[in-house]
Formats: structure tokens, C-alpha cells, sequence
């Protein structure tokens, strides 16, 4: 999703616009996948691995490729970025993940006490 595709047969890269169609084409695919198995339209999308192309540097035409089509058909998104925190001022589409820890148990996960640098409520 984050870079234009090779094409041996023609010894090039995918054209801009072959790139839109087929990042459009993938993402209806997936929707509509998601809607037949689940019955309903997902609210967020997760970019795989969290990447839009944000640490690429040729991916700088690409990235608003992607915010772009992923805007058009879910009100959230979640990226992985170098920010901790959301907060109401951060852009919807553009959320950062919480990375959790893998030994952090279900309470850990939602805020509970046992939550280095919390306490208890």
C-alpha cells in the first residue's frame, strides 16, 4: 500500500494513476469482504503494520494516496507513529496505535491500577 507495484512484463513501474486504482480497487475489496462476513461497515481502519508510508521518503506521494481513500470510507484510522497520545485535537485518520505490552493482562490493558506510573481509582 505504500509504494508502486514493478511490472516485469513491461519493465516499469506502475503508473500514478494504476497505483490509485489499484490502492481503490483494494480497499472496496476489503470492505466489501469485511461487510459480507460481518453484516456490518467497520467504523476504523488499522493500515497494515501502521504504515501509510510515513517512514518512507519516496512514499511522499503515496501518503495522501492513502489517508485520502482510507477518509472516504471510515470515520477512524490507525497508524503506528512516534506519538504516545491522541487527544481531541489529533487528526481522526491518523490515530496512533497503543502498543501494547506483551505482558500486560486484560486490566493492565484497559486502565486498571496495575499500571506502571498509575494509581489506583
Amino acid at each position: 500500500m505504500t509504494s508502486p507495484i514493478w511490472i516485469a512484463s513491461e519493465q516499469r513501474y506502475e503508473s500514478l494513476e494504476e497505483f490509485q486504482q489499484r490502492l481503490r480497487s483494494d480497499h472496496e475489496q476489503c470492505l466489501a469482504q469485511i461487510k459480507d462476513n460481518l453484516g456490518v461497515k467497520p467504523l476504523a481502519y488499522a493500515f497494515p503494520y501502521g504504515n501509510f508510508g510515513q517512514f518512507q521518503h519516496r512514499a511522499i506521494v503515496t501518503r495522501p494516496i492513502n489517508l485520502s481513500l482510507v477518509s472516504e470510507r471510515y470515520r477512524l484510522a490507525f497508524i503506528f507513529g512516534n506519538l504516545a497520545l491522541n487527544t481531541r485535537n489529533s487528526d481522526p485518520h491518523r490515530l496512533n496505535r497503543l502498543h501494547v505490552q506483551a505482558g500486560w493482562s486484560g486490566r493492565e490493558l484497559l486502565g486498571g491500577s496495575k499500571m506502571p506510573g498509575r494509581r489506583a481509582r
